[in-house]
C-alpha cells in the first residue's frame, strides 16, 4: 500500500510540475538532498522570468495555450503550456 500511495504521490507532483513549468527533482533520501538542492540553487541563478499582456482582452475564462520559444542556441526552456482566462 505505502509504493501505491508514493507512486501515486510521485505522478501528482511530476503532473504538477509540468503544467506549472517547473521540473521535478527526487531525494528519495537524505543522502541525495544536498544534491537536489544544489541544483535548485545553480537553477535559480540562472533563472529568468517573461511576462506578457495578451492582445486577446476577451474575459471568458477560456484555457489559452502558450508557447514559448528563443532565438539563442543551448538554451533550456520551461513555461507551462497555457493559462486560464480571467472571467467576468
Amino acid at each position: 500500500m505505502l509504493d501505491q500511495l508514493y507512486s501515486t504521490a510521485d505522478a501528482y507532483l511530476a503532473e504538477l510540475a509540468a503544467k506549472t513549468g517547473g521540473r521535478m527533482l527526487r531525494a528519495d533520501t537524505v543522502e541525495s538532498l544536498p544534491e537536489a538542492f544544489a541544483k535548485i540553487a545553480a537553477e535559480l541563478r540562472t533563472q529568468y522570468a517573461v511576462g506578457y499582456y495578451s492582445t486577446n482582452n476577451a474575459r471568458n475564462g477560456e484555457y489559452r495555450k502558450i508557447k514559448v520559444k528563443s532565438t539563442r542556441k543551448n538554451v533550456v526552456l520551461r513555461a507551462r503550456p497555457g493559462y486560464r482566462a480571467p472571467s467576468s
